[in-house]
């Protein structure tokens, strides 16, 4: 559970899948802030059977008009063990190709996190990259995420590859179906969850306020099978 929860802050935008996307989800897209624009993100998960709760923040604030920094924060209660810290993590998005709103997008996020603690212990720095697509269609958007973490302890890294089927329902709101799997890049380390599916709905706008709540599965999870994230996030 420990080190799924480290690959997911590391690897996806702000955070994966304890976290929120550029438009709240466990996949992330090809957005960036607008230059001079800040957004805040702040969410809790929860976790069953297993109960665990995750709340943590990310600021983004945009440097031009394809590229934002981010500076977040993350703390995990663990019912059924040692709590954990995650951070402070600092990343840096840059958007390749397209806008990332109207036309196939693409763009690449980094991420440092900086000495994580797990019961007060402190663990070496870990680093996350992402490769990040997004392709609208008609019908929805499709998001697709490849990344990578690269943890330390004498801990195999660790590969993401998540996909989002994300469609509008209303002006200002859209539901979202998505799958990841990770794999591990070496033999040894603790077990990770291989899968997840998930469905979310968002209601808000990019730029204003905007609420959401999305719930994954865990197939071959071992002591998690379903966790809640609820979300809000604001531009300023």
């Amino acid at each position: 559970m420990m080190t799924f929860v480290r690959l997911c802050l590391l690897v996806c935008i702000p955070t994966c899948a304890f976290g929120l996307g550029s438009n709240q989800l466990y996949t992330g897209d090809a957005w960036t802030v607008p230059a001079g624009k800040t957004q805040a993100l702040m969410f809790t998960d929860h976790t069953r059977p297993v109960r665990t709760r995750l709340g943590g923040f990310a600021l983004r604030h945009g440097l031009s008009s394809n590229a934002d920094a981010k500076l977040a924060y993350s703390y995990l209660w663990n019912a059924s063990g040692p709590n954990a810290e995650f951070g402070p993590n600092v990343g840096l998005k840059y958007r390749i190709a397209g806008n990332g709103l109207t036309n196939p997008s693409l763009a690449a996020s980094l991420q440092y996190a900086a000495s994580p603690r797990t019961g007060g212990r402190s663990h070496k720095s870990d680093y996350g990259a992402t490769l990040i697509g997004s392709y609208p269609t008609p019908f929805a958007e499709i998001l697709a995420n490849f990344g990578r973490a690269f943890i330390g302890d004498d801990v195999p890294d660790l590969r993401l590859v998540s996909f989002a089927v994300v469609r509008p329902v209303a002006s200002h709101a859209l539901v979202a179906a998505e799958y990841s799997s990770i794999q591990r890049l070496g033999p040894g380390g603790p077990p990770v969850p291989r899968h997840q599916i998930a469905a979310a709905v968002v209601y808000g706008s990019r730029l204003g306020w905007s609420y959401s709540v999305e719930v994954g599965y865990l197939p071959d999870g071992e002591r998690v099978k379903w966790h809640t994230t609820l979300g809000v996030g604001t531009v300023f």
